[in-house]
């Protein structure tokens, strides 16, 4: 008697640490292959040279407090190049002395200040100072989830300062940051004004 046709021939199984060799070796395989190819691409477009330039390392990123270590000048490289792109420093630009690192090191055009790293509003100060004492931009940062004092009491750092740009918050919405800072701006105008005219 034959078969029944639903039954099919069981796999044999690996024990765990086998499967596991096994995968690495497919990787190690596809790694190696992967290799071969670039190097092949390299020498057709230049030997030696073009194969080096094929197994190119990708970019370093900057690490926080290195910035002013190698960074590139990006402002004189985009002038050269005709480039209008702008670079903004905004993860690795989170203390003081990361926003100091990029504004000598020439290597950006802005700095996202972030105020809830910086911590006290002192701070938020002196970092967009820095920013206008290289001639860099800076903007003014916030949190989603801050309150509406803070966000009114940055607006007034933002102004006091000149600073380039003052983000809207908080939420994650459109509406309320734009309310909430604009309204303070207008009012801060309005103040302005008033006292400006009181005072001759």
């Amino acid at each position: 008697m034959g078969e029944p046709a639903h039954h099919r021939p069981r796999r044999a199984r690996l024990p765990a640490t086998a499967a596991l060799r096994r995968l690495r070796h497919a990787r190690a395989g596809r790694r190696r292959r992967r290799g071969r190819g670039r190097q092949v691409a390299g020498e057709a477009g230049g030997g030696r040279r073009g194969a080096a330039t094929a197994r190119r390392a990708p970019a370093r990123r900057w690490r926080s407090g290195r910035a002013g270590r190698g960074a590139p000048r990006a402002q004189d490289a985009a002038r050269r190049l005709g480039s209008r792109v702008e670079i903004v420093a905004d993860e690795w630009a989170n203390g003081l002395a990361d926003i100091e690192a990029f504004c000598a090191a020439d290597a950006v055009h802005h700095v996202q200040v972030k105020t809830p790293d910086l911590g006290s509003l002192a701070n938020t100060v002196e970092a967009i100072r820095t920013c206008r004492r290289y001639g860099v931009g800076a903007f003014v940062g916030g949190s989603c989830v801050e309150t509406d004092v803070s966000a009114r009491a940055t607006t007034h750092v933002a102004m006091a300062t000149v600073a380039t740009a003052l983000l809207a918050k908080p939420g994650m919405g459109v509406d309320e940051g734009l309310v909430v800072v604009g309204n303070e701006v207008r009012r801060v105008r309005a103040l302005d004004s008033w006292l400006t005219a009181r005072t001759g």
